[in-house]
């Protein structure tokens, strides 16, 4: 019975980091929520590791606590290679054709994905993440956005090797009517096609 249990414990665990990027896009994810996920994986760790050793102590004779083991084992596992889920919901129906990348600090960033069906991401993290979704025109190297809540207008490619991680900068413009001002920020590009 407490192998059953165990085993539904890892499976609704697995399922809901399957299902992550999903409640991401309707929430975003809190620190809050990520603590959860850690706590659960750390706890289904430790109880794998108990139940291990005391199925060694038994050599491995009793076949519910076998079968337990092996799947909340490659529970673990998946997990542990791939915390996200094993499919790429972000490139499921269109390739990225620019990522930037803006650090505020430490602890604080912002990743901007730019499709190839002229949709684009802006994942905000500091200490919870969310994100901002809408539509996007290229021409030459300036893009156009619309459907924004940033309020960013355009945004120009510059494309210079900065490093070996950086290859150009986007320079995103926004207009502040109230000052009569234009507000820039920059992004440091790490894929760009053509």
């Amino acid at each position: 019975m407490k192998q059953k249990i165990l085993i539904g414990c890892a499976l609704a665990f697995f399922l809901a980091i399957q299902f992550l990027y999903f409640w991401e896009l309707r929430r975003g994810i809190s620190f809050s929520l990520m603590f959860f996920m850690l706590t659960a994986f750390s706890v289904l760790g430790a109880v794998w590791i108990y139940k291990f050793v005391k199925a060694a102590r038994h050599n491995f004779r009793h076949r519910n606590r076998n079968v337990m083991l092996i799947i909340v084992g490659l529970v673990l596992l998946a997990t542990l290679f791939k915390p996200f889920g094993l499919i790429d919901y972000e490139n499921w129906n269109s390739c990225d054709v620019l990522v930037a990348v803006e650090k505020s600090s430490e602890t604080c960033s912002r990743t901007l994905r730019l499709k190839d069906n002229n949709a684009y991401t802006q994942m905000f993290s500091c200490f919870s993440i969310s994100k901002e979704r809408g539509t996007y025109t290229k021409n030459g190297d300036t893009v156009f956005f619309k459907n924004h809540s940033e309020k960013y207008d355009y945004g120009i490619i510059f494309r210079h090797k900065i490093s070996a991680k950086y290859i150009g900068r986007l320079i995103m413009h926004r207009y502040k009517e109230a000052h009569h001002e234009i507000d820039t920020v920059g992004f440091l590009i790490t894929k760009l096609k053509v």
